[in-house]
């Protein structure tokens, strides 16, 4: 039970990252909303943690959250780019050579959901390490409780 609510920052965050990766417009800023997303992972660990977090247990929310956010997106991704890759290619090379070339290409559908699987990895490594340094970033900003060992130290000081 208590893994489930350490994880629950991450996986609510996680839906939301890929969510907004997918929509057209609003994907645009996957950058903005990758780094956010990795900060409000943070922000929700600590409100929902007696204990201070340290900056490892913060980047370890939001990898989690870029992973849940990142297979989110190559799961609905992929299938959607492979046809718009290639034809994007396909309609932006001047060469006769080079479009019949990317036309054969298309034409072979595992080769076609292979160039878009890697597309789509790509985009979840860069929101696995963005969702991060959000969440390096959110715990050094949000996280004001004292660490075990300030807490003890002033404790004795004051004695």
């Amino acid at each position: 039970m208590v893994k489930i609510i350490k994880r629950q920052p991450a996986l609510v965050c996680g839906v939301a990252i890929g969510i907004l990766a997918l929509i057209p417009y609003v994907a645009k800023a996957d950058i903005f909303w990758a780094l956010l997303g990795g900060a409000m992972a943070a922000k929700l660990l600590i409100d929902s943690s007696a204990t201070p977090i340290t900056l490892s247990k913060g980047a370890k929310a939001g990898l989690f959250a870029g992973l849940i956010g990142g297979l989110i997106y190559i799961i609905v991704a992929t299938p959607l780019m492979a046809n718009s890759i290639l034809r994007y290619l396909v309609d932006s090379t001047p060469s006769l050579q080079a479009k019949t070339a990317i036309e054969s290409v298309y034409q072979k559908p595992l080769i076609k959901y292979l160039i878009s699987f890697l597309f789509s990895f790509a985009i979840m490594l860069l929101l696995m390490g963005l969702a991060t340094i959000g969440s390096v970033l959110g715990t050094a900003i949000f996280e004001r409780r004292p660490k075990q060992a300030d807490a003890e130290i002033s404790l004795e000081a004051e004695v």
